[in-house]
């Protein structure tokens, strides 16, 4: 919802709705940049309650414990925020 948003925004030029949708992202994309983009994705699908995702193929670890939390504050409010986007429209 909230990414094919962007993406109609980014399509019809409305570059600030575009910004505004894009700064909703960053808390988690920032986050992806500083771990690892995989493996803080794969946690924020389970942190979310998106899908029970277990563990990594080998080659890759979990993220560390101590990132969870974070990882969860930002998958749940994007996802929290995505839900609410469907009833807006």
């Amino acid at each position: 919802r909230l990414s094919q948003a962007l993406l109609s925004s980014i399509r019809l030029g409305f570059w600030e709705d575009a910004q505004r949708i894009q700064n909703i992202f960053k808390p988690l994309e920032n986050i992806r940049n500083s771990i690892n983009p995989i493996r803080v994705l794969h946690q924020a699908v389970e942190s979310a309650g998106i899908a029970v995702t277990g563990p990594l193929l080998p080659m890759l670890s979990n993220v560390d414990p101590v990132d969870i939390s974070e990882i969860a504050i930002a998958a749940k409010t994007l996802f929290d925020l995505d839900q609410c986007a469907s009833v807006i429209r």
